[in-house]
């Protein structure tokens, strides 16, 4: 927040800060409570921002942030990595492929955040690999600008991320998940910005980001609809790398198993355009939500070649 010359002022933009931040928790917890959507964020640090210049910025986050040991995203082939067996490929199960009844939309603030509905609780689900015989099932996915994990190979290539959020099933619900330490696994997909014509992959999400590019605002999509295996762009499986990590925002728990595509997927400019339409609480256009590097303290890093 700004310094104000008049304390009359600062205390008029408080009041009404106030209030809006008031909004936000009854919009987002409301939202939560009826679609149980989960961002990449812990329901009691809903207010923060990415600009370290803030007092709410990522060298201040509070929790496991700035004490833990085992915080993401991390430059992943900072280290040499360790070729995992082939006895347990990851994979797809359950409702992967299946068309879901309702399909739905949420801007926290920070970011977009998708999640699915379905008939006969149905879900998608993923096991084997670094999760071993666990299931864990899928909550919802959304998206990092530029790219949080990073590549040495890549260099600065890497606009877009995009993380597939899932809770190992023998918890129950997320919200049981979320603080154990084998509780989330997130599969996150790199993307490379692109001038040249559209790419060959279809982004079916793309479509409905311009119902939330304010805050708070929600959709529901019931007609044009698409399946977990749509969003993610391929049914089997490629070359991963794998590590224990964090949440990439606050409260940053130490609870994933990060499971990263080495590919860099294509975007088109004027796709991901759309995402820099949306805005934050302060009513600017989003153009950075990444959380700067971790440091690796020694983890190992896993690759998975299964295909």
């Amino acid at each position: 927040m700004m310094f104000l010359s008049s304390i009359l002022i600062f205390l008029i933009i408080d009041t009404v800060s106030s209030r809006s931040c008031g909004f936000h928790n009854h919009a987002e917890l409301h939202y939560r409570k009826h679609h149980r959507v989960i961002t990449n964020e812990s329901k009691p640090f809903l207010h923060f921002t990415y600009e370290d210049k803030n007092e709410d910025g990522p060298s201040h986050w509070p929790s496991y942030c700035n004490s833990g040991h085992l915080q993401s995203p991390i430059a992943y082939d900072s280290v040499h990595p360790i070729h995992a067996s082939h006895q347990h490929p990851l994979k797809l199960i359950g409702a992967y492929k299946t068309l879901p009844k309702e399909v739905h939309v949420i801007n926290s603030g920070h970011g977009e955040t998708f999640s699915f509905v379905y008939e006969d609780n149905a879900v998608p689900q993923i096991t084997g690999g670094p999760l071993h015989d666990d299931i864990y099932n899928f909550a919802s996915f959304h998206f990092h600008y530029p790219c949080e994990h990073r590549a040495l190979k890549y260099k600065n290539r890497c606009n877009l991320e995009l993380h597939f959020v899932h809770y190992n099933s023998k918890y129950v619900t997320l919200e049981n998940a979320i603080d154990k330490p084998d509780g989330l696994a997130v599969i996150g997909l790199l993307f490379e910005e692109t001038e040249w014509g559209h790419p060959l992959r279809s982004l079916p999400f793309l479509n409905m980001l311009h119902h939330v590019y304010e805050p708070d605002s929600d959709y529901t999509e019931t007609k044009h609809v698409f399946s977990y295996a749509d969003a993610l762009g391929f049914w089997a499986v490629p070359k991963v790398v794998s590590y224990k990590g964090s949440l990439t925002t606050p409260g940053c728990a130490e609870s994933v198993t990060w499971i990263v595509v080495d590919h860099l997927f294509l975007i088109s400019e004027h796709d991901m355009n759309k995402f820099y339409k949306v805005r934050d609480h302060e009513g600017l256009r989003i153009k950075r939500n990444n959380r700067p590097i971790q440091p690796i303290n020694g983890r190992k890093i896993h690759i998975y070649n299964d295909l």
